[in-house]
């Protein structure tokens, strides 16, 4: 893989990190950590990737297990913040909301599905889980989504 060929997918692709990014991490600066962090260790693997035509699924499996250690870290940190940061979605728009309150399987899943119009196939090698589970959280989301709607028309 050539320094101009990832140069080229990493800006194609940096809105699409953001997003899934937010859609598991809540801080910002956390956000940027995970990026950083997968950006860097993508840069160093890169020729561990034996087909270039798979280097999305690659790098967002590598940005997820970034947010995920991430996770596990905040967890053992006691946060000294009085305000917790709420999510910024990356548009204000009430469906991103709804879907920023699905429980965090899911909403990775309905947000690589719907907002980065991932096939399921694709989303099944991000998260190394069967396309039948892909499909059953897509399902769910659909539900709990179907859910949050008629709870604000109520």
């Amino acid at each position: 893989m050539t320094k101009i060929f990832f140069e080229q997918q990493v800006f194609l692709l940096a809105d699409t990190m953001h997003r899934v990014s937010a859609t598991l991490l809540r801080r910002p600066v956390d956000r940027q950590d995970a990026m950083q962090n997968c950006l860097l260790k993508a840069w160093e693997k890169r020729n561990t990737l034996r087909e270039e035509s798979l280097f999305r699924p690659w790098l967002m499996r590598i940005l997820v297990n970034e947010c995920h250690t991430l996770l596990r870290k905040n967890r053992r940190l006691i946060l000294t913040e009085t305000m917790p940061e709420t999510a910024v979605s990356p548009t204000d728009s009430s469906a991103v909301d709804m879907v920023m309150q699905l429980p965090e399987k899911i909403r990775l899943v309905v947000a690589l599905y719907y907002m980065e119009n991932a096939q399921v196939s694709e989303i099944a090698q991000i998260l190394h889980i069967p396309s039948g589970t892909v499909k059953s959280r897509l399902s769910r989301g659909r539900q709990l989504l179907r859910g949050i709607l008629e709870e604000e028309e109520a």
